[in-house]
């Protein structure tokens, strides 16, 4: 469904990796879901799969917490956007917030959103 979607917007998250699940993408970084108190629900078991040239054609926003309690898993994913950010069509924001950056942060995320919207 690229064709129908106008802007992605990731908010202090690990950016998906094609044909991987979440935690499947946590293992590399020697993270186990069992560490941080995960859920063991499908979402994040099972490999999620899509075009990534497609994708990569998206316009993105990647906003980073940067007082998250997940940074040691975020950092793999906000440090490629950053370096990545003109190729693959990003704009990076930092909030200086915790993860649940939308109930801590409200006016300041949507500062963002509204942004991202003009």
């Amino acid at each position: 469904m690229p064709g129908k979607i106008e802007h992605l917007i990731y908010v202090d998250c690990v950016v998906p990796v094609n044909g991987m699940s979440l935690y499947g993408m946590f293992e590399p970084l020697g993270v186990t879901s069992e560490a941080y108190g995960l859920p063991q629900d499908p979402p994040f078991l099972e490999p999620l799969y899509f075009h990534e040239e497609k994708i990569r054609e998206i316009p993105k926003t990647y906003i980073h917490c940067t007082k998250s309690e997940f940074i040691a898993i975020g950092k793999p994913a906000f440090e490629k956007v950053i370096e990545n950010a003109e190729r693959d069509n990003w704009d990076y924001f930092q909030l200086d917030s915790d993860h649940p950056c939308m109930i801590s942060h409200p006016v300041e995320l949507a500062d963002i959103l509204l942004r991202e919207q003009s």
